[in-house]
């Protein structure tokens, strides 16, 4: 009994008396949150890094192009893309139509308001006059562009701007009706 006393003191006292080994911290990427090893987190992250873009802000900006109502009039992206193989040679490369619209998170703001993509549901929508060889030429070119944002848009284009540090666009109002002048009681 009393050696098996001194059998369990001794492998408690080994089980405390033993060093602690701090487990080394995990650094973590400021954009995308992965680990990163000798801090380089990647090519990708390393230009939004240089951006002054953080985790934070595109989590934000992404929050900001999530819409609840199906946008009607609208296509996704990955619609676009398949349109735009199927026209190869006439129309932009889907790369050049993602920059356009403000890149994958979105970590940039679009070349114009008329092309802010709305988030539902895991998708990104955008207008379906892109979906047209004019369309994407007019994104795609960005010079004179035609196609008129819908206030849906204007309104998340504004919230990306102030997120990304843009200037945002301002929102026309309906007008309203003039009221009739009242006749002067003689």
């Amino acid at each position: 009994m009393f050696s098996m006393f001194i059998v369990l003191f001794t492998l408690f006292v080994a089980l405390f008396s033993a060093k602690q080994v701090a487990t080394p911290k995990v650094q973590l990427c400021i954009v995308c949150g992965k680990p990163v090893k000798n801090g380089n987190c990647g090519p990708h992250c390393s230009k939004l890094a240089k951006m002054g873009l953080t985790k934070t802000i595109l989590q934000a900006a992404k929050q900001a192009i999530m819409v609840t109502t199906q946008p009607v009039g609208f296509i996704t992206v990955a619609n676009l893309n398949l349109w735009l193989k199927n026209h190869k040679g006439n129309a932009p490369t889907i790369s050049a139509m993602v920059k356009a619209f403000g890149g994958d998170n979105p970590y940039m703001l679009p070349t114009h308001p008329a092309f802010t993509p709305l988030y539902v549901n895991g998708n990104r929508w955008l207008p379906a006059v892109l979906g047209t060889l004019a369309g994407c030429k007019n994104m795609y070119n960005g010079a004179k562009v035609t196609i008129k944002p819908t206030a849906q848009q204007l309104a998340v284009y504004n919230k990306l701007a102030v997120i990304l540090g843009g200037a945002t666009v301002p929102v026309a109002t309906p007008a309203t009706p003039a009221t009739p002048a009242t006749p002067a009681t003689p």
